[in-house]
């Protein structure tokens, strides 16, 4: 039958029996080509080819707008060669868009033509890569150079297309082919792009001088090879190495990089006559669409060591080099499987996926999409990939073969070390190819990123068509099949990951202390005393005397198992997190129920973990008055004002005060108020560690709670100590007979607000005037205040069950531990302008009055500021100050050379405070408002002021935040003064969990290189 020969009498029947929708529209189509003088081209096998094609009303309708584009030999070809002509009907019929280039461009369809064969082979990068640079080399300015480059993406597109829509080609090849093609693309870009920027900036280099590379990493489905027909790509630009171009304007290489990069994303984004190549999407870089364009490979280690979550560990394993440096690549590749593949996880990859996958679907189903977006919804797209990126974290560590970055590849090997069953690979490659099969024939329609499953009958029927399946009904069962297997498969996978941990906790708390094989399963989870663990968990599930603990309490811990033993085993340090749990259980008695609100409550028991792991101190603090647990988990106590839109920081220091009041009142003046004060104190360091610990505070926030808390028990010790002393001794006055006050003057972290865990109190004690007591036997003020000095001293160091207050070093003085205790206004000034010495200004300028008389403590400081200030800083002055740092440094460096001090070592704390410090002295005579007693306050003022580089202000900044952070890590453990890292290897480990590192290795690798930089800082700008 010729479909040209159809009279309109009986053309609409005919054509509604062929399977055509619109009638009219085919008939005015048919018109149109019969005017066209193409009546009697074409046989049979073109009416049944139209019939054939997905959707044969869009078939026809392309088919003429092209025949109407095209020349004559496009018609001709088409009849010499059937087979194309079919192939070309059944694109024609399932992607208009690829049809709007066949109109938009005719010469495309001569190049089909030339080789129909060629839709079957799969693309050559290197001949790919040549046939661009031919057409790159055959015009001459950069526009026209990109322009070729989007006219070959878009034949290779077309090409790879027809085969994947009319030839029938597995998708895992086509996929390959679309991101081969995309590798491609960036090659080119980077080709053309980067020669222009270094003719105008010069080579970038390293300070070794040798040149800096530069790669684009493919993520997602780009890094797996898998890149849809309209895929966004994802990509992250790494360079090799900071430093400077060499070039006659010579910038940074972070600003030369971006300036490519940001050429490379314009030139494929941009929408131009000649279309676009991609969309790009950056936005699984460090810090998402806030952070830098383009980092150096150091910059990228940091934060994954650093910052890194969960989520970016699933994402890097589809990390793959697709142009750029190969070299830069594997160094990039190798650089972060250690963080990719721990060997503990901060967070448990099964419960944060679960968290992903119920939050995703929560979203898809708020816009009604929760059963018809073919890659989010529930056994879709995401959750293949959620399986098998869940079982190469956990799998991974140990076979490198399950680390692949295509999921396909992944499932097979994950079948072969057995982490998938025969029965579960088989389901999800099934499921996966025809998934992603449709994924291409939904968007291969209009080029757009489109995962919308359609729920008419008759777009169905298109679509099934399309996925050569016979109907609707066919297409929805096959879809049903698949959607039911993978969230079968999810469910299995995800529960046997959480409950295998449960299963050996069974067994091994039935085996005998001191068995070999339960040493051996606690060893291989990860404890480095498995021991003392088997130990521990023996008594957790029966208690300290042999089955002291009911059947219901072991059935609790039983359930709770599999939950705590993933949370140990991916803490920063296991053993000890076990220990303490243990020892609290103990503590608390009724086993039972504390294990099932473990098991039931996850924030309570990440919260128990975080304290267990975190802080052998606080633990103790708990256990020596187990209700506290009670009073920790109210909401008031961590949160303070649950209602409220701003969380604060600490009761403030008036509540604390208030709190320390009670106690007096409660006691008197006996020698149980300091045991009644520490409660107090302890109390309170456990709200503030806690929340230190589990994220609700930052360091310095912590630290101003601390200050808080020290001020406030000083204030009460003071108050208490003064009474008892005026009531033996009356009231200290001076010649006038007025009272004398008396204040508390803190220096160092304690004037700075930035006390940590265990700091001594750096004090100094001052009056105001000389004279003496009312009372019925006087004493000299100088006496009196002593004694109140020694007193208050007595009660700070007491020790009583609860510990002491706190330490106090009053070694600063004037003179010093040879001094007196205490010091009048008058001799403190006198002082001052004979004798004090270079180095107290520097002290003095941290200075601030934390307990006492309000009025004596403001005319104190506006003593100081004179001599703080002077007349600035000399060159002379400074070099005293750096003979004291090289003494410091000297000092503490015989004790073992092997130990690394964070204070003191080259590079350590004392380097930034000493920055700060003397570059305010230099220079706040004429510029007061550098003046601050706060380290991190007095590098933004200088800042400010444009007295230190912001890029190094920055550093320091950093280096400060970073090795506090690690000083107070050290110290929440036991509460001691300490500022060495520890020796022990499993002690640093845990220090380098805490501090967010997977290994000891990476954490002392960051930590020396933010010393040195900041030691080189501290040289340049005040060493010299």
């Amino acid at each position: 039958m010729n479909i040209f020969d159809l009279n309109t009498s009986d053309a609409k029947d005919a054509l509604v029996q062929a399977g055509f929708r619109d009638v009219e529209r085919v008939l005015h189509n048919l018109e149109e080509l019969a005017g066209l003088e193409v009546n009697g081209q074409f046989s049979d096998d073109f009416f049944q080819a139209l019939i054939d094609a997905p959707d044969p009303d869009m078939a026809l309708n392309n088919f003429a707008r092209i025949a109407q584009a095209g020349r004559a030999s496009f018609l001709h070809t088409l009849k010499e060669h059937p087979e194309l002509c079919r192939m070309l009907l059944y694109v024609l019929g399932g992607s208009p868009f690829m049809a709007d280039m066949l109109v938009r461009d005719p010469d495309i369809f001569d190049w089909l033509s030339d080789a129909p064969d060629h839709f079957e082979q799969s693309c050559d990068k290197e001949q790919l890569l040549a046939s661009f640079e031919r057409a790159v080399e055959a015009v001459d300015t950069r526009e026209d150079k990109l322009n070729a480059i989007r006219r070959s993406a878009r034949r290779e597109l077309l090409h790879i297309g027809v085969g994947d829509l009319a030839g029938g080609r597995a998708i895992q090849y086509v996929a390959a082919d679309l991101s081969i093609l995309a590798d491609v693309c960036l090659q080119k870009l980077i080709d053309i792009l980067l020669p222009d920027l270094q003719a105008r900036y010069g080579m970038p280099r390293n300070a070794d001088g040798q040149s800096v590379e530069f790669a684009i990493f493919g993520l997602g489905k780009l890094g797996g090879m898998e890149l849809n027909f309209s895929s966004d790509i994802d990509l992250m630009f790494v360079y090799s190495a900071e430093g400077n171009t060499d070039g006659a304007k010579p910038v940074t290489n972070q600003e030369f990089f971006t300036r490519l990069c940001e050429q490379i994303v314009r030139a494929a984004t941009e929408v131009t006559p000649e279309g676009f190549l991609y969309r790009m999407d950056m936005r699984l870089r460090p810090d998402g669409a806030a952070g830098a364009l383009v980092m150096p490979l150091a910059g990228y280690e940091g934060y994954y060591m650093r910052r890194g979550e969960l989520w970016e560990r699933q994402m890097l394993i589809k990390a793959r080099c697709c142009a750029g440096s190969e070299r830069l690549g594997q160094r990039f590749l190798k650089m972060v499987q250690p963080f990719v593949y721990p060997r503990y996880f901060d967070t448990s990859p099964t419960t944060e996926i679960n968290r992903i996958k119920a939050r995703i679907e929560d979203q898809i189903g708020s816009k009604g999409q929760r059963e018809t977006h073919l890659k989010l919804r529930s056994g879709g797209i995401r959750d293949i990939e959620f399986i098998v990126q869940c079982l190469q974290l956990l799998v991974g560590r140990i076979h490198e073969n399950a680390r692949s970055d295509n999921t396909l590849e992944a499932i097979r090997q994950l079948q072969r070390v057995s982490a998938l069953s025969g029965k579960e690979a088989d389901q999800l490659k099934a499921a996966y190819i025809f998934f992603r099969r449709l994924e291409h024939r939904l968007q291969m329609m209009h080029n757009r990123s489109d995962y919308a499953l359609p729920e008419g009958v008759d777009e169905q029927g298109i679509l099934a068509r399309a996925m050569n399946m016979g109907s609707a009904e066919a297409y929805r069962k096959t879809l049903d099949v698949h959607l039911k297997a993978v969230q079968e498969v999810y469910a299995q996978v995800f529960t046997e990951a959480r409950e295998s941990e449960g299963r050996s906790i069974g067994a091994l708390v039935n085996m005998e202390i001191g068995d070999a094989e339960a040493s051996g399963l606690l060893e291989e989870i990860g404890f480095d005393r498995p021991g003392e663990a088997h130990r521990n968990l023996i008594y957790l599930a029966f208690g300290h005397v042999p089955r002291i603990r009911g059947t219901r309490a072991r059935q609790s811990f039983t359930e709770l198992a599999p939950a705590l033993m993933q949370a140990l085993q991916e803490s920063a340090d296991p053993d000890q997190g076990l220990s303490n749990l243990e020892s609290l259980v103990s503590a608390y008695g009724a086993g039972d129920m504390f294990f099932r609100i473990l098991a039931s409550n996850q924030g309570f028991r990440e919260l128990m973990l975080s304290l267990c792991v975190g802080s052998q101190f606080l633990v103790q603090v708990i256990r020596r008055n187990p209700g506290l647990l009670d009073w920790l988990v109210r909401p008031e106590v961590l949160y303070l004002d649950p209602e409220a839109e701003v969380l604060h920081l600490s009761p403030g220091v008036d509540a604390l005060q208030e709190q320390f009041r009670a106690e007096i009142e409660r006691y008197g003046d006996t020698p149980e108020l300091a045991g009644g004060m520490n409660a107090v104190k302890n109390r309170e360091l456990l709200r503030f560690g806690t929340r230190d610990l589990v994220g609700l505070t930052d360091t310095f926030e912590t630290f101003e709670a601390l200050t808080m808390l020290a001020d406030g028990v000083l204030q009460a010790v003071y108050e208490v100590v003064y009474a008892r002393l005026i009531e033996k001794r009356g009231v200290p006055r001076n010649r006038s007979g007025e009272e004398v006050g008396f204040v508390v003057l803190g220096l160092g972290k304690m004037g700075g607000g930035e006390l940590s865990f265990g700091s001594d109190l750096d004090i100094v004690f001052v009056y105001g005037e000389d004279g003496e007591t009312d009372g019925a036997r006087p004493q000299g003020n100088l006496q009196f205040f002593i004694d109140l000095a020694q007193q208050m001293i007595a009660v700070l160091e007491q020790n009583t069950p609860q510990g002491k207050l706190y330490p106090v070093d009053p070694r600063l003085r004037p003179e010093g531990a040879s001094g007196l205790l205490a010091l009048s206004l008058e001799s403190y000034s006198r002082y001052l302008e004979t004798r004090a010495s270079t180095w107290e200004r520097m002290a003095l300028s941290r200075s601030r009055v934390v307990a006492g008389d309000a009025v004596l403590g403001e005319k104190l400081l506006n003593l100081f500021e004179p001599f703080i200030v002077g007349s600035g800083f000399s060159d002379e002055e400074v070099a005293t100050m750096l003979d004291i740092r090289k003494k410091m440094e000297r000092k503490d460096g015989q004790k073992s050379r092997k130990v690394v001090s964070i204070k003191t070592d080259a590079g350590g704390i004392v380097d930034i405070e000493f920055i700060a410090q003397i570059l305010q002295l230099k220079f706040a005579k004429e510029h007061s408002e550098l003046r601050s007693a706060n380290t991190l306050e007095a590098l933004r003022r200088l800042v400010e002021g444009g007295f230190l580089g912001a890029e190094d202000a920055q550093r320091l900044q950093q280096a400060f935040v970073f090795l506090r952070t690690v000083e107070k890590v050290i110290r929440r453990q036991d509460e001691q003064a300490r500022t060495h890292l520890p020796t022990e290897d499993r002690a640093l480990t845990a220090v380098a969990r805490a501090m967010g590192f997977d290994t000891a290795e990476v954490f002392e690798d960051v930590l020396k290189n933010d010393m040195a930089q900041t030691r080189e800082i501290f040289e340049r700008v005040v060493g010299n």
